[in-house]
């Protein structure tokens, strides 16, 4: 029988008493992408002139060896705009988006929204609704969710979609845990499609247990960081989730083409490979040449292979951020068993 997925279908599924909240998608793509990063970069060395780093230590275990980060005379909302316009000329038809969803954990200012800003440079009309979502490094795929969802709702049919965030202004960079972060921005075109098989479905979770992880208090201090219980939350819960969505849809490691994950460290993803089984040739990385740039590290990448993904292809996307939230996305041909 053909799977049918009818328009929106948001349901849960219970898996030993949790429930998976699930946003299906028929009939839609992301048809274009873009990123852009800030002019400055930054390597280990520089950054041990100014906080306990040890350069080596933190190339060869973290994977990290440069990063971007926004000056005095840069903004984010500037990078938000160029990763934009790129994403929107990319595409293969040119049109304005009905909608658009920004997510950062942190803008340029505490108001108006990311969004709004980008709104009056694009010079939107008043009917295209814009506003930004906080589910730091996990936000894009939360974006993309709800974009989805408002899509299915309504007569538009486009909508750009943005993770960003510049860590550097939240980094204390006296302490060790400076060197996880760089900065940047990254959008993405998700559109309705005639093309068959183009599909999208994202599912979402939270656990706001071990919060304290990862927070960054107001006092100014800079985000406060736990490596090892940050690593362990995305060991124990990241593989499970992506198993479960593959099992779901009778699909195994092998039908993958892509998996665009969340760059945290390099244990970390060496790890998930191991796990899972994924060829090295799958899992994409931009973690060595950018850290870890929070919520514009999955649309980084998407956009760094973007040009390389067939229609028939599949891709799996996954996010983990502070909360914690953590989502796992197939993209493309989830049909093809």
């Amino acid at each position: 029988m053909r799977w049918a997925i009818i328009n929106l279908i948001v349901y849960r599924l219970r898996n030993s008493g949790k429930g998976t909240m699930r946003i299906a998608l028929s009939g839609y793509r992301i048809t274009g992408t873009g990123s852009s990063f800030p002019r400055t970069i930054v390597s280990n060395v520089e950054m041990a002139e100014s906080g306990p780093v040890n350069p080596v230590w933190t190339e060869e275990v973290l994977g990290i060896r440069t990063r971007r980060i926004v000056k005095a005379d840069e903004m984010l909302s500037e990078l938000v705009l160029s990763a934009s316009k790129k994403a929107i000329s990319s595409m293969k038809a040119s049109k304005k988006p009905n909608l658009v969803i920004v997510a950062t954990s942190t803008p340029d200012y505490f108001n108006p929204s990311m969004a709004c800003i980008l709104h009056d440079e694009l010079d939107l009309g008043q009917d295209v609704p814009a506003f930004d979502i906080q589910a730091v490094c996990n936000g894009f795929l939360y974006a993309l969710s709800v974009a989805g969802a408002m899509l299915d709702n309504s007569r538009e049919d486009t909508a750009l979609v943005v993770g960003a965030d510049q860590f550097s202004k939240i980094t204390n960079y006296q302490s060790r845990n400076s060197v996880y972060f760089g900065d940047g921005a990254a959008a993405a075109i998700l559109q309705k499609s005639e093309i068959e098989n183009s599909d999208i479905v994202i599912d979402l979770y939270a656990d706001g247990t071990d919060w304290k992880y990862f927070h960054t208090p107001k006092d100014g201090t800079g985000f406060q960081m736990n490596p090892s219980g940050v690593a362990n939350i995305v060991k124990n819960e990241i593989p499970k989730a992506i198993q479960k969505m593959l099992s779901d849809f009778n699909l195994d490691i092998n039908d993958i083409d892509y998996f665009i994950t969340h760059q945290p460290s390099k244990p970390v993803l060496d790890n998930l490979q191991e796990v899972l089984g994924i060829p090295d040739r799958k899992l994409k990385r931009n973690i060595h040449t950018h850290a870890n740039t929070a919520g514009a590290t999955v649309p980084s990448i998407l956009d760094l292979v973007f040009s390389d993904i067939e229609v028939s292809e599949l891709v799996c996307l996954v996010s983990f951020g502070s909360g914690w939230t953590w989502s796992v996305a197939l993209v493309g041909n989830v049909r093809r068993n």
